[in-house]
């Protein structure tokens, strides 16, 4: 490779697999060209393809880094498009059995992630075949969704790229929210793999995707099946983000503080599925992860302009 053009001074960031972060380093004009080396074992230097280069003017904060390396696409449009967003599962996702009978008024964790996504700044987009929430829709919730109840991780599996009906063709998304396992629950997590399969297949024609993965809720009775599934999943998803896939592992087993009893008192609206409190700290697992990398999209503040103090001017008499 061959450096036609140096700038007076440039910010050399070096962000390895697994956004494991090397300390900046400036190169002025009068520096020696050098090249990174990984883990300065033995001399060896790194050898492969550079997948993308960008220049700043300064040194960006980690999430602006994560941004860049989750969202490059949107990220470099500055926030005028919205980050398409997928809430994909089960009944879990879509709200039902959640003590709410009118399924217009059924939410899940989806209108509290929008309501703080929304308030922290973010610009997002709710995507998704089903709709659940319209009610909400005169708030501003966007009630769009891909939650199906009863569904198993293989059906799901079945219906997301080019079987079925087709989810991500026709409901492109820049990010998956994906909590599922619950029905028919087993130790195996081959189908939630092949979930991931369908969505690498996906990109490998269209744009990428990060998937926010769940270790999915336990119920109120204790299902230990369930700890076995997460952690299957959770050894499976880990392989892959080593392998460069573009994958957040969050934990709402137990991460999200829910209380695995019955409402009043607990966290659980029947053995299943969560109550809206239960939901609420779900939105907040989701949120953490999100606030990661989503490029904030608060509009910059108006600077107070400095009033100009007012001035008397008195005659000059002279006697």
């Amino acid at each position: 490779m061959k450096y036609r053009k140096i700038v007076p001074a440039l910010t050399l960031l070096l962000i390895p697999l697994g956004l494991t972060l090397i300390p900046p380093k400036l190169a002025y004009a009068d520096s020696p060209i050098f090249y990174w080396k990984l883990n300065e074992a033995g001399g060896s230097y790194y050898q492969g393809a550079i997948d993308e280069v960008a220049v700043h003017e300064g040194i960006l904060s980690t999430r602006e880094i994560r941004t860049h390396y989750y969202l490059a696409p949107v990220y470099n449009e500055s926030c005028t498009d919205p980050v398409r967003i997928m809430p994909l599962g089960d009944s879990i996702t879509q709200g039902h059995s959640s003590g709410v009978d009118d399924v217009t008024k059924q939410v899940s964790y989806r209108k509290y992630l929008w309501d703080s996504l929304v308030a922290s700044g973010y610009n997002v987009d709710f995507v998704g075949s089903q709709t659940n929430g319209e009610f909400y829709a005169s708030e501003g919730f966007d009630p769009n969704h891909e939650g199906h109840p009863s569904w198993s991780d293989l059906r799901v599996a079945q219906n997301i790229y080019d079987e079925g009906e087709k989810w991500l063709s026709n409901h492109p998304a820049d990010v998956i929210l994906l909590h599922i396992g619950t029905n028919a629950v087993n130790p195996d997590e081959g189908d939630v793999e092949r979930i991931l399969n369908e969505i690498d297949d996906y990109e490998a024609v269209n744009n990428e995707v990060i998937v926010i993965l769940a270790r999915i809720i336990n119920r109120i009775t204790y299902s230990p099946t369930t700890t076995e599934f997460n952690d299957n999943v959770e050894a499976m998803a880990q392989a892959r983000i080593d392998a460069g896939d573009k994958i957040i592992i969050v934990d709402m087993e137990d991460g999200a503080g829910l209380s695995y009893a019955a409402q009043p008192g607990g966290d659980m609206w029947n053995d299943l599925h969560p109550y809206s409190t239960g939901y609420k700290k779900m939105a907040n697992v989701w949120l953490g992860a999100l606030a990661t990398f989503l490029p904030d999209c608060s509009p910059t503040p108006t600077p107070t302009p400095t009033p100009t103090p007012n001035r008397v001017f008195l005659p000059l008499i002279i006697n």
